[in-house]
């Protein structure tokens, strides 16, 4: 049951974004941007190209579709590092938006919550998978434009708001 929940939400990660993203919009509140949401941004996408760069376009899909269960780059490190640069990228877009507390716990027990649930699926996906090395391409972490372009609206509209 957890599998296949996990199998959803991760078709559908996306759609679940775009929701709460125009949810912080509504409840955000115009502040001046720190150091550190910023920081936590860079770090978030850089985790996602360099993951992205050993996994190629599988991670892109709706759907789990790998046929290897890459162990080396940032694999060696963490078993899901797209997922932590999402993370940093949630906890530095929220932060950015400045909503009020409440919703800012919201949205993180939100994002842990699917998340976790994606991790059951893709991890009982992955289990039977042979192991393999993946080579870093920059060619495979291209696809990782669209979400520095997700990034830089995200900060556009926040900027544009202020006006």
């Amino acid at each position: 049951m957890l599998e296949k929940t996990g199998r959803l939400l991760f078709r559908y990660r996306a759609l679940i974004a775009v929701t709460f993203f125009i949810l912080l919009f509504l409840f955000g509140r115009y502040r001046t941007i720190g150091l550190l949401p910023i920081i936590l941004l860079l770090a978030g996408i850089g985790i996602r190209v360099w993951a992205a760069g050993y996994v190629g376009t599988d991670a892109r899909k709706n759907a789990f579709q790998t046929g290897v269960r890459i162990v080396n780059g940032p694999y060696r490190v963490l078993r899901h590092p797209l997922y932590m640069g999402n993370l940093l990228l949630v906890i530095a877009v929220t932060a950015i938006y400045f909503p009020p507390r409440w919703f800012f716990i919201m949205i993180i027990i939100v994002f842990l919550v699917v998340y976790s649930l994606i991790v059951i699926g893709e991890s009982s996906y992955i289990k039977n998978l042979p192991s393999g090395h993946g080579v870093f391409r920059l060619r495979n972490a291209r696809h990782e434009m669209s979400t520095l372009l997700a990034v830089i609206i995200v900060l556009i509209i926040y900027f544009a708001r202020r006006y």
